[in-house]
């Protein structure tokens, strides 16, 4: 007669992840780099790992580069084929022969390159042999496309594939396009003060971005400004003034995407220490 069993399939699998740099806010003529991390908690190594990344139609493709293993950029045209990688390595495998096994060494070829069809990009890493728990990743960089509007965005994820196994996509990656300056004001402060310390504050404002950091000036007796806050996420300070001075200020709000307010020197708030606080005026009444 004849018996029959089953076991697990043995395989690998991965938890892949989409990166972009910058995050989130990009310069209209600004590099992105895109990077594919994939990792293998399968239950065996990987030999073969593909990789599908179709490019959003408002990235620049004549711009595009491949990076390679040794860290060197390649240009890369529609249908063109470039090598990543190309290295011997042998690998020991456990080999059994009735009741006995051996380990032998198997040589064999890593070999890593990346195709351009149109605006899709297929990377083909084959004996890859991946380990269990191990990672590695492939990145590329390019330029949106010229006189985007501000506030575009720009939308991208990958495909993985371990072997034979059912492909899976990455979480989105959403850039968005911001050539909008931010704007920061002083809030106005009133004509005289009767303490030495006291706290200014101030506000950001940005159609498309997030406000960053701001830096903050203050001008004594009109002796020309002076920065007393750089790149701070901060909206408010203390000022410890001399009793009898006059203060002015103003502030330039710097965002995510790294735009900056085009100040001129122009005072948004001022200020005059008094040292004393004037008594109320007593009235008589007949």
């Amino acid at each position: 007669g004849c018996s029959s069993h089953t076991q697990p399939a043995s395989g690998s699998f991965d938890p892949n992840q989409k990166t972009v740099l910058p995050e989130k806010y990009a310069l209209a003529n600004q590099t992105l780099t895109y990077i594919i991390d994939f990792e293998n908690i399968g239950n065996a190594d990987a030999k073969t790992v593909r990789l599908f990344d179709e490019l959003d139609q408002k990235l620049n493709l004549s711009t595009l580069q491949v990076v390679a293993r040794n860290g060197t950029f390649y240009p890369i045209n529609d249908g063109e084929t470039i090598l990543l990688y190309l290295q011997n390595k042998t690998r020991q495998i456990n080999v059994t022969f009735g009741n006995e096994t051996i380990i032998i060494n198997k040589t064999y070829t890593e070999n890593w390159t990346v195709m351009r069809n149109n605006n899709t990009l297929v990377w083909s890493l084959e004996n890859i042999y991946l380990g269990v728990n191990k990672t590695d990743h492939v990145f590329y960089q390019l330029k949106p496309k010229q006189n985007l509007m501000s506030g575009t965005t720009i939308l991208n994820n990958a495909t993985i594939q371990f072997d034979v196994f059912d492909p899976m996509t990455t979480n989105d990656k959403i850039t968005i396009i911001d050539s909008s300056l931010p704007k920061c004001t002083v809030n106005p402060l009133p004509h005289f003060m009767y303490s030495s310390n006291f706290t200014i504050y101030w506000t950001g404002v940005d159609a498309v971005g997030e406000i960053e950091s701001f830096d903050v000036y203050m001008a004594t007796d009109h002796q020309g400004y002076q920065r007393i806050r750089t790149n701070t996420p901060e909206t408010n300070a203390t000022i410890t003034g001399a009793r009898g001075s006059y203060y002015e200020f103003f502030c330039v709000a710097k965002d995510m995407a790294g735009n900056v307010e085009d100040q001129r020197v122009k005072t948004e708030a001022s200020t005059t220490v008094y040292d004393y606080k004037p008594s109320p005026i007593k009235m008589r009444v007949d």
